[in-house]
């Protein structure tokens, strides 16, 4: 097993590496270094007892990872060496269990285009400003609303389509065979 393209904040994360000239039964450490712009942790794997090294983040210890992207860096020490062994990238969802309010599941673009057709059905053509995430979007006519919505339409569409995808459900087409 690999490590986790993502997790779940205040969940348990286990995984394991194996390294081939670098194993835990011969003296090899190995840690994984997580790190923010903000934040920063160390976990040192175990030696699994089959030539593995184990990983775990314990939930209490998840629970303490803010949500995004966060670099990684695996290094491998024996004695006085070290040697960075793997390095990549790991998502920290937020996990309903860690909302401190409800949760909006729908995406950024899926949140815009409801915010700009309530606008639409509101606005008589002046300034409109619409926020979403803390981010304040102004719009100076109706025009640039119906700009803004059917740009933020074929995001939301194309986000559905590959959710459908993902889901192994196909894309949009339909095929009919008489």
């Amino acid at each position: 097993m690999s490590e986790p393209a993502k997790f779940v904040r205040g969940n348990t994360v286990r995984w394991t590496k194996q390294l081939v000239d670098k194993r835990p039964q011969d003296g090899w450490t190995l840690t994984y270094h997580l790190a923010t712009p903000t934040q920063k942790f160390s976990v040192n794997a175990t030696d699994n007892g089959d030539g593995q090294f184990a990983i775990e983040i314990t939930a209490t210890e998840s629970k303490q990872y803010e949500p995004g992207v966060w670099a990684w860096q695996a290094d491998a020490a024996l004695l006085t060496d070290v040697f960075t062994v793997d390095s990549g990238t790991i998502t920290v969802e937020q996990g309903l269990a860690m909302a401190t309010s409800g949760h909006d599941a729908r995406s950024f673009a899926q949140r815009m285009l409801s915010q700009i057709e309530d606008a639409l059905l509101d606005s008589v053509g002046q300034e409109t400003t619409i926020s979403v995430d803390g981010m304040s979007f102004t719009f100076e006519t109706k025009a640039d609303l119906i700009v803004a919505r059917d740009q933020f339409r074929r995001e939301a569409k194309q986000e559905k389509i590959a959710e459908r995808i993902g889901n192994g459900l196909g894309g949009n087409n339909v095929r009919v065979r008489f």
